[in-house]
């Protein structure tokens, strides 16, 4: 829906991935409550996020296309 009034998904992921990293996301994993992790080791969605921000993004590209087919 709100899509098609979106700015270059490119350039917005440019200007803020670099402010993501990894002690940021110990912070933000930290303030959730362990009983949401069933179980899991919290580690185990820092590690993934943190992988999401490694070049390639290709999930950025694609979010983009579909922004420009809107």
């Amino acid at each position: 829906m709100l899509l098609p009034a979106a700015s270059s998904i490119i350039a917005a992921d440019g200007r803020l991935a670099a402010n993501i990293d990894r002690p940021l996301l110990e912070s933000i994993v930290a303030l959730v409550p362990a009983e949401w992790f069933a179980g899991e080791d919290p580690q185990t969605y820092v590690d993934y996020l943190s992988r999401r921000l490694e070049p390639p993004r290709q999930f950025v590209q694609e979010a983009e296309d579909a922004r420009s087919a809107a």
